[in-house]
């Protein structure tokens, strides 16, 4: 089944260890699940919507508008979940997190089976608003 691949995949996931300013492209040593879902990163400076990429049971990799410097402290929200982190890196738009805690497992499955949903629903919302434009009922598409 689905769900026993992905407990399978995450079985063998270790810690990221990331080099200082460094994304580590190449050099991961724990497999991550690409989520590509909407999130929060909550700083000193403030609050800033993020897309979540790809997250592992050690960390996270985020983009955002006006990525933080590394050595911040964050909290990444979403849905129920807040997870303490740090930037540990930050290049291009997109930051890399280091989680004070590893995540369980049984949280990694079930990002999953949201960001599945998401998908789903993006595109039913998606095929929502381009009705409604088509048929005047809103001037923004």
């Amino acid at each position: 089944s689905a769900i026993q691949h992905i407990r399978h995949m995450l079985a063998g996931m270790t810690a990221n260890i990331y080099p200082d300013n460094v994304p580590s492209r190449g050099r991961r040593v724990s497999s991550r699940l690409r989520l590509n879902i909407p999130a929060r990163l909550v700083l000193v400076s403030g609050n800033f919507d993020c897309l979540l990429n790809d997250i592992s049971v050690r960390g996270a990799r985020v983009s955002l508008a006006e990525p933080p410097r590394s050595s911040n402290s964050a909290f990444l929200q979403f849905r129920q979940l807040e997870l303490f982190c740090d930037v540990v890196w930050t290049h291009a738009g997109q930051s890399g997190l280091r989680f004070s805690d590893p995540l369980p497992t049984e949280i990694l499955i079930e990002l999953r089976g949201i960001a599945d949903n998401f998908s789903v629903q993006d595109r039913v919302e998606k095929a929502r608003r381009t009705q409604d434009w088509v048929l005047g009922r809103t001037r923004v598409l």
